[in-house]
């Protein structure tokens, strides 16, 4: 767990380097803690331990706000009938939102629509409660629901003028005829004829009656605690589809076509396409199959719009898309964020940035990046090489590596603040020199990297150099690692010489002026 102030402050390099590591240990754990960071920023992450909870900070940076739970629940604010929680990225006014404790809502134009209250659902316009297992209220004696057939012949309907011309409540249809209906006084009539009594009403009439007036009417499908309670809907070949609820695991399937396209599991996850489970921290939603054939899933948005897929901590404010994958359509660029900043942007043009801004277009990028190396190429529009390139810092010199091999070093610090120990050299200078061994070669083949071209170069042999002046190369004589020159201590050494070289030509010529006076 971590936090930071997210200033770097001046200091040695070990100071300098701990601190960034400290920014980055607030960074990669969401800034974890019991309580809140000092130093806040708007859109800022912060994971609450002590009340397990993902935050993230108020555009107003005064206030925090819960994305999700810190064990994985996602939440979502309550909204409202006009303002639902759950709502069309196009149609804001149209979605669910929650009522009282158990209750879930729907709400369409903002107006509620569709409610649950428990295990009771409710379907229309101005429902106040929801008494029983299904609910439905309608605005005229002829609003209902009306099932069509394919030939758009009426199949049954709840809700509309019966055969006495009063309110019917259900009525069954065979080739647009009204079969089978009960009215409103719960009087069963089969081909417009008595038949059977449900309500108040227990006066037997033809095929019998069916009175409850003392509890709620329930249709119930039961099974044994091993067997299945099912749903068939068949046609004339065969049952092709199904909704089924396993008791024996307590899963809910869906058939379509003669085979199970959705499975809903005891434990919460939902499997679309086959009942294969993914790994536990991952299982919640499993599409597809690894039998055959291709895979995935699609966000359909306006081409002026994003597509996004977001992470979320909290039911509430911003921290419901902490995190984020964004396709925008408008300017073709895919974006990734965390902690509520654009981290990577991808662009339509093959350009991959890495930065805290959501602008596409900006030309300034931060951040850092880890990574093998990177492939050369011989100038914007030439040839990429196939060798791999990297740098890295081995105090006090930079190493430049192509593929495995190390190249080269660049050392130019040369700063008092980084050394100690100073004193003046004392071993002579000209005696050095003088066992350095000016070379001409050529460059040959070796393991890949270095290629011969028959070009005649001057300079040393880095070994040679090191058996007069040992900290004038690195590494050691087929070592693992190639040698290459340190300058500096070379050019201190001819330097040396050059000096003590002056101070006999200054000698030699004070005593050449010395005989000539005499």
């Amino acid at each position: 767990m971590a936090t930071h102030d997210y200033v770097i402050d001046n200091g040695t390099g070990q100071a300098v380097r701990q601190d960034i590591n400290n920014v980055l240990q607030a960074i990669l754990t969401n800034n974890s803690n019991g309580t809140s960071p000092s130093t806040t920023q708007a859109y800022m992450f912060w994971a609450d331990t002590a009340n397990n909870k993902l935050m993230i900070r108020n555009s107003s940076n005064n206030g925090w706000v819960e994305l999700l739970q810190l064990d994985g629940t996602i939440t979502i604010e309550n909204g409202s009938a006009s303002a639902p929680g759950l709502a069309f990225r196009n149609d804001l006014d149209t979605g669910i939102f929650h009522g009282a404790t158990g209750d879930l809502r729907i709400t369409t134009a903002g107006s509620e629509v569709m409610r649950i209250e428990n295990t009771n659902v409710g379907i229309g316009a101005g429902l106040t409660s929801v008494p029983r297992l299904l609910t439905l209220k309608t605005g005229t004696q002829f609003d209902g629901i009306r099932l069509l057939n394919g030939s758009d012949q009426t199949v049954a309907e709840l809700g509309g003028a019966d055969t006495d011309n009063d309110t019917g409540l259900i009525t069954l249809y065979n080739n647009n005829g009204g079969k089978v209906q009960f009215n409103a006084n719960g009087t069963c009539f089969i081909n417009n004829t008595l038949g059977f009594v449900v309500g108040s009403d227990n006066t037997v009439r033809g095929m019998g009656t069916f009175v409850n007036t003392a509890s709620d009417c329930n249709v119930a499908i039961t099974a044994s605690n091993t067997g299945n309670s099912q749903l068939l809907l068949g046609d004339e070949d065969a049952d092709v589809g199904k909704v089924q609820y396993a008791h024996g695991d307590n899963s809910m399937r869906f058939n379509t076509n003669a085979s199970e396209s959705l499975l809903l599991t005891a434990g919460k996850t939902l499997h679309i396409g086959s009942n294969e489970t993914g790994h536990p921290n991952f299982d919640d939603l499993n599409v597809g199959t690894t039998v055959s054939g291709d895979h995935g899933i699609t966000i359909f948005s306006n081409p002026s719009n994003s597509g996004t897929l977001a992470f979320a901590d909290s039911t509430s404010g911003d921290d419901r898309f902490a995190g984020f994958m964004l396709y925008n359509h408008a300017s073709n660029y895919l974006m990734l964020k965390a902690n509520h900043a654009s981290v990577i942007t991808l662009t339509s043009a093959g350009q991959v940035t890495f930065d805290a801004s959501t602008s596409a277009t900006q030309t300034t990028y931060g951040g850092t990046v880890q990574f093998n190396g990177f492939h050369g190429k011989f100038g914007v529009t030439g040839s990429t090489q196939g060798h791999v390139i990297n740098f890295a810092w081995s105090s006090p010199n930079v190493l430049a590596y192509v593929d495995v091999n190390q190249i080269g070093v660049a050392a130019t610090s040369s700063d008092y603040r980084v050394k100690k120990n100073i004193t003046l050299q004392t071993a002579t200078g000209i005696d050095r020199v003088k066992l350095l061994k000016p070379s001409t070669f050529e460059y040959d083949d070796y393991k890949g990297t270095w290629v011969a071209d028959g070009i005649t170069r001057e300079g040393f042999i880095a070994h040679e150099v090191q058996e007069v002046i040992p900290t004038g190369a690195t590494g050691t004589k087929d070592g693992d690692e190639i040698q290459a020159l340190q300058t500096d201590a070379i050019l201190s050494v001819v330097t040396k010489a050059l000096q003590e070289a002056i101070t006999k030509i200054e000698t030699l010529e004070t005593e050449v002026a010395a005989l000539k006076a005499a």
